[in-house]
């Protein structure tokens, strides 16, 4: 399930974002901190477990502001098997990132393919597999880091919107709970 969140109102002054899914079985999506290059405007594909209150909260001069909508879904995200999963040869892709960068209002948005299953572990035959932590870093510093949990689908897709221009050049790295890292430059 595909989901854009869009705080830009809040003039891109946000100390922290988090997003969560009430009745999924792991609820947390993620948590974002901007650092000097991240803009309130993200988008990332997640597991529905059911039909589920989405909300999002966003940390800004000291102040929480929360929106939410109800998500109408068939419901399995998070305790079915991941289409990655039947296919035989899955792991020859493991780890490879694919990333553009798109002009946008304030600066770029960047979108990056991780191809990860993101197993969330509540299926008997699996153990828990998924990506724990991003970073992007531009200029040897850290611009913008998140948090990721295991409801967030396979072969997950993050947008993400960053004050640099088209001559900025971002890392991105990203640590599994395997210790797995990937990572990407663009």
């Amino acid at each position: 399930m595909p989901v854009e969140i869009d705080a830009s109102h809040l003039n891109d002054q946000f100390d922290k974002m988090l997003l969560w899914v009430e009745l999924n079985p792991i609820p947390m999506v993620f948590e974002y901190s901007p650092g000097t290059h991240g803009l309130a405007k993200v988008g990332l594909n997640i597991r529905l477990e059911q039909g589920s209150p989405v909300r999002v909260a966003v940390l800004s001069q000291g102040a929480w502001y929360v929106g939410s909508t109800f998500i109408d879904g068939a419901g399995g995200g998070c305790s079915t098997p991941g289409i990655a999963n039947s296919g035989k040869n899955w792991s020859k892709d493991f780890g490879q990132v694919r990333a553009r960068r798109f002009p946008a209002d304030n600066g770029s948005r960047l979108r990056f393919l991780i191809m990860h299953p993101m197993e969330s572990g509540l299926l008997p035959s699996e153990i828990p597999f998924y990506i724990e932590e991003l970073t992007i870093n531009s200029g040897g510093e850290s611009v913008a880091d998140m948090k990721w949990h295991a409801s967030i689908s396979e072969n997950p897709v993050l947008t993400i919107e960053m004050k640099g221009d088209k001559g900025t050049t971002y890392k991105l790295r990203a640590r599994d709970n395997n210790a797995n890292v990937l990572e990407s430059e663009i």
